[in-house]
């Protein structure tokens, strides 16, 4: 009697506001993400590229990415201060892969040569814009390890974490949560600072 109750108590409680899990149409359209330092961030699937921004509620803090599944980085938008900086701009970031990066499958191991190019703005007088521009190239092998099942917003979903490491290092450069059914990857460890998922919800 009461499995019957809980089974008939599901679909209403699945009809209330925030209770929706997100959907693989709804990463089309726009899904919502919260981190565990406090950021929300917004991303939307268009085929293999995914618009990522980490800093929808943080002043003047940019963090906006176009990401190849979200997990390779195309290009970035980058100011990391919350507080507006006077005489100073968002960072243009881009990366230039010699091959095209796979999508994430379970037991993967792939090694990819980059370049990075990062364009740094500045004011001068009269707002004149000031580019400080390098390049660096590396390689990095991305490793897509175990399967598990993780509850966001009180939805279970299965994720596969991806990490990667630069050559010549050990330690975890950067570290993603790639979900499958829905399209993308959220990052969750960036140059070896940890900031994970908390919550996942359609608008």
């Amino acid at each position: 009697m009461r499995h019957a109750l809980v089974c008939a108590l599901f679909p209403v409680l699945a009809a209330l506001p925030g209770f929706a899990c997100v959907t693989a149409e709804d990463a089309t359209t726009g899904v919502r993400f919260t981190l565990a330092d406090g950021a929300e961030g917004t991303v939307q699937v268009s085929g293999q590229m995914v618009a990522l921004n980490y800093a929808t509620n943080k002043g003047a803090k940019i963090d906006e990415r176009q990401s190849r599944y979200g997990i390779y980085d195309v290009k970035r938008l980058r100011q990391d201060s919350e507080l507006p900086v006077v005489g100073s701009g968002a960072d243009r970031l881009s990366w230039f892969y010699q091959t095209t990066p796979p999508r994430p499958e379970p037991g993967m191991v792939w090694h990819g040569t980059l370049r990075q190019e990062l364009d740094q703005v500045g004011y001068g007088t009269e707002m004149v814009e000031l580019h400080s521009r390098s390049q660096v190239s590396y390689g990095a092998t991305w490793t897509v390890l175990e399967g598990k099942e993780v509850t966001l917003s009180g939805c279970p979903y299965r994720v596969l974490p991806v990490e990667m490491t630069r050559d010549g290092e050990t330690a975890v450069a950067g570290r993603w949560i790639w979900f499958a059914d829905l399209g993308f990857g959220i990052q969750t460890i960036r140059e070896g600072k940890s900031n994970g998922i908390t919550g996942l919800t359609a608008p």
